[in-house]
């Protein structure tokens, strides 16, 4: 399965609720792309902890105009 989370500029600990609930669902092999604005990509520590808590492997990207921060994640136990 492959999904996409965007959680734009997220402020608070709903969205980090949301999306530990969606990370909890997924099966090894699956693939998750987290998307956030790049103003707040300072403030991704709690979604690389949540990806690391819940086996996932993770790289970072970023748009051409610098605006955008993917996150891409596979699930890997």
């Amino acid at each position: 399965m492959e999904i996409s989370i965007n959680l734009g500029n997220y402020e608070n600990v709903t969205d980090i609720r949301n999306l530990r609930d969606v990370l909890l669902d997924l099966e090894k092999g699956d693939k998750v792309t987290i998307v956030l604005d790049a103003t707040d990509a300072h403030e991704a520590e709690e979604v690389f902890r949540l990806l690391s808590i819940y086996g996932f492997d993770y790289q970072t990207k970023g748009d051409h105009d610098g605006k955008t921060v993917y996150i891409i994640a596979n699930k890997q136990r």
